[in-house]
């Protein structure tokens, strides 16, 4: 049994026969019994599935949707993107560089992006209102900017352990003049914080005199340390906070995920997150 086809019977089980599901689960084969009994679902909203796709439209970056469309036959592309909705559309249609776009009814649409799924590839076998809570519900509610945002302020604790044991007060002043107005106010808080985490050396006082550089090589931290933070939580959850960014740097988050959590680390970037949400949302 397809896994999505496993998880529609469980919740429509769990909605009908809420309280004879193994009676019920004997009607079916054993290789099948055993299926839906290894998904612990309490969720009895089946509905959610037949609507994923739609959801999944609007909160995916529309960078995810370039490879799929490129794979369709070109007389095909433009047709697919006339089916997504006015902003992903408009972006899509930009990328491409399709002066103009077909207009279809809704029936024709559904279609067409039913035929687009097939080139997406893998999806997820949870929508995100049926994910097991996680200490890091709240990165979904994020929007993409806000994202980057924490993505490039969770390295900051690595620049504060160095610049702690700077004593030119110049060369402190030249180092907050790369960071963001963000970065510079969370620095400061980190100064009074010992980092629990053994990191590689940044090498601070060297490595801010190529601006571009040093700001590169914080974001590129902050990417791995959310995929630390996000170690040992499941795929499905990762995937779907992956795919609120562009694809460039959501690849490098999955690829650095584990599936194990890290000893001590994915707790400490844990809260770390949690202290630096409010930061930027109040801003």
């Amino acid at each position: 049994m397809e896994p999505q086809a496993a998880l529609f019977l469980r919740l429509v089980f769990n909605k009908f026969h809420p309280t004879k599901q193994d009676a019920v689960f004997k009607l079916l084969p054993e290789q099948e019994q055993t299926a839906l009994k290894s998904l612990p679902i309490a969720a009895n909203t089946p509905k959610s599935l037949l609507h994923f796709w739609n959801g999944f439209l609007k909160k995916v970056h529309y960078s995810w949707f370039v490879e799929p469309l490129k794979k369709l036959p070109e007389v095909l592309q433009p047709c697919v993107v006339a089916s997504f909705e006015n902003d992903l559309q408009y972006k899509l249609a930009h990328t491409f560089k399709f002066s103009a776009l077909p207009e279809y009814p809704l029936p024709i649409k559904n279609f067409l992006l039913g035929q687009f799924t097939s080139a997406f590839g893998k999806m997820p076998t949870l929508p995100e209102e049926l994910l097991t809570p996680t200490p890091l519900d709240s990165l979904l509610q994020l929007t993409k900017t806000e994202l980057v945002t924490l993505i490039d302020l969770l390295a900051i604790p690595d620049i504060a352990d160095e610049v702690r044991h700077i004593v030119d007060k110049k060369l402190i002043q030249a180092i907050l003049l790369d960071l963001s107005l963000l970065q510079q106010k969370y620095l400061k808080q980190c100064l009074h914080q010992r980092s629990k985490i053994p990191t590689t050396p940044f090498n601070v006082k060297e490595a801010h005199k190529d601006k571009t550089k040093f700001l590169h090589d914080i974001h590129r931290r902050g990417l791995k340390r959310l995929a630390t933070a996000l170690s040992g939580i499941e795929f499905d959850f990762v995937w779907h906070v992956s795919h609120i960014l562009d694809s460039g740097r959501g690849k490098i988050v999955m690829a650095e995920w584990q599936k194990e959590e890290v000893a001590i680390a994915t707790q400490v970037i844990q809260i770390q997150i949690g202290q630096i949400i409010p930061i930027f949302k109040s801003s």
